[in-house]
């Protein structure tokens, strides 16, 4: 089961996730996304300290709103995640898709500066 938790700071999103983004929770991730990129300028840090694990769906997932965040000029930023996490991330060459941050303070720092 997948608990998300949303809190604004300052014209951000700081999404707190806990549990697993897999197959199985995939669309609710997805659904909530999708209202958030839809709109432009969007401002989001996800925070995935307590993630236990990370599919390559999700990975697809947040490939493509990196993408549009890029594209539209907005801001969504990965943080905490497990090391063993973003090794596998990285391993699949993801890390370049994907802004990845060590913790949620080093997004938000990322956040305010752009």
């Amino acid at each position: 089961m997948l608990s998300i938790q949303i809190e604004y700071r300052e014209g951000l999103r700081l999404i707190h996730l806990s549990g697993p983004l897999d197959s199985s929770t995939r669309n609710e991730f997805k659904d909530m996304m999708e209202g958030i990129v839809s709109q432009p300028g969007f401002r989001v840090v996800l925070d995935c300290e307590n993630v236990v694990m990370i599919n390559s769906q999700v990975l697809g997932l947040l490939g493509h709103y990196n993408r549009v965040a890029s594209e539209t000029k907005s801001f969504l930023a990965v943080a905490a995640l497990d090391k063993q996490l973003v090794k596998i991330i990285e391993r699949l060459g993801m890390g370049k898709l994907v802004a990845l941050y060590a913790t949620v303070d080093d997004a938000l720092k990322a956040a305010a500066a752009s």
